[in-house]
């Protein structure tokens, strides 16, 4: 299937592993630009770097920085951005306590 991607720019947080590999790859594999943000390269995105000539960009997109970095790389290498995932989150651990409708924890 032709998603018109070709040539498309796609900036890709979260791109290590697991869904943010996978999607970087359909943009890739698509013909897009892609563009990966990551702290670590992988040996999955170094396959991905050699296969579809990704970029890659080493960021700590938990620093107040970093997602300035990440589109700075991405412009700057590829003159626009057509598509952004940001496949980035995080949570924080919880007590034995459940959350109640107002996001507080409750006894």
């Amino acid at each position: 299937m032709d998603l018109n991607l070709t040539d498309k720019v796609a900036v890709v947080t979260g791109a290590s592993k697991g869904i943010g590999l996978a999607i970087a790859e359909a943009f890739a594999r698509e013909g897009a630009r892609v563009v990966v943000g990551s702290r670590t390269e992988t040996p999955e995105i170094a396959a991905l770097q050699e296969k579809y000539d990704v970029a890659f960009v080493p960021v700590d997109l938990a620093g107040a920085d970093g997602a300035g970095l990440l589109i700075q790389a991405a412009a700057d290498r590829h003159g626009r951005i057509d598509a952004l995932v940001n496949n980035l989150g995080g949570a924080h651990a919880r007590s034995g306590r459940q959350a109640d409708r107002r996001g507080g924890a409750s006894p």
